[in-house]
This record gives C-alpha cells, sequence and structure tokens, in this order.
C-alpha cells in the first residue's frame, strides 16, 4: 500500500526528498560507509518497490560532547542539524519545489519545527507532545499521513 501510494504521488509531480539528522556520526556510534550502506539499502529497496527517492540529505554533526567514540570535528552546532533550515534550502535550490505545495512529515519536534520555520505544512507520526500546537496535523504512520495530503489536495 505504501509503495503503491509513494508512486501515486511521483506520478503526480511530487518529489520524494529525505532530510535527517545522522547525529550517530559524531557520536560515533557508525560510520560514514555504515550510514552510506544504509543509504544504499534504503534506495534499492524503494527503487524495488517502484519508487524513486529524489534525494537523502543528512547532518553528520551533534552539538553535544562527551560520548566514548565521538570524532570531534562533527561535535559542532551547525546550520544543517533539524530543526535548522539548511538542508531544506540546499533542496530547494537544486530542485524545483514549490514550498506552497510541499509537506513535511516526521517523528520528532525538529522536524515539525523545521517546517515551522521554511512556512510548509507538516504532519507528525505519533502523538503530540506537551508544547506542541494543538492544530499540527498527526498520523499513526506514514501510510495515514500520506492519506492526510492526499485528503488536503483534494479539498483545495
Amino acid at each position: 500500500h505504501l509503495a503503491e501510494t509513494l508512486k501515486n504521488y511521483q506520478s503526480q509531480g511530487f518529489l520524494i526528498i529525505v532530510i535527517t539528522n545522522q547525529g550517530g556520526l559524531a557520536k560515533g556510534l557508525y560510520t560514514l560507509t555504515e550510514l552510506n550502506k544504509m543509504h544504499q539499502y534504503f534506495l534499492n529497496e524503494m527503487e524495488k518497490a517502484g519508487v524513486k527517492i529524489t534525494e537523502i540529505y543528512y547532518c553528520p554533526h551533534h552539538p553535544e560532547k562527551g560520548f566514548p567514540g565521538e570524532r570531534l570535528e562533527l561535535k559542532i552546532v551547525c546550520a544543517c542539524r533539524k530543526p535548522e533550515p539548511a538542508l531544506i534550502l540546499k533542496a530547494q535550490e537544486i530542485f524545483p519545489i514549490d514550498m506552497t505545495k510541499s509537506w513535511m512529515i516526521g517523528d520528532t519536534w525538529r522536524d515539525i519545527e523545521l517546517a515551522q520555520r521554511v512556512g510548509i505544512r507538516s504532519i507528525l507520526i505519533g502523538e503530540l507532545k506537551k508544547g506542541m500546537n494543538k492544530k499540527q496535523l498527526v498520523a499513526s504512520n506514514l501510510l495515514a499521513a500520506l492519506r492526510i495530503i492526499q485528503e488536503s489536495e483534494i479539498v483545495e
């Protein structure tokens, strides 16, 4: 169901762009080679299902120090760690993205705050946390989030 829904969106001109914090690189939890393998596996699995992921952008940084095996060169406060907007703005420079028709689907407050900062609509996967806007759209999973977008597009 999920792959079919994603393919349907792609046929309508939607791009699927992944923007992810990968602070585990800075913490020394995994290597860039391991991360690239994970991303390639994900891309291959999606391609097998007929879904083309347009791009994956990731932030390798983490601001907090004190982890065993951490990579100090990546332990910085940066402009690309969500909710900072650098990665989404980079995607907008490269791809023909209409922010008025774009959506951010994410499972943390960082995703929702990023969407707010760049002025796009958002859906939180999970439950509203204390302090979140009660009007925030919420879905139980990715497929449910895609259905919310579909219903929204029909209404418009």
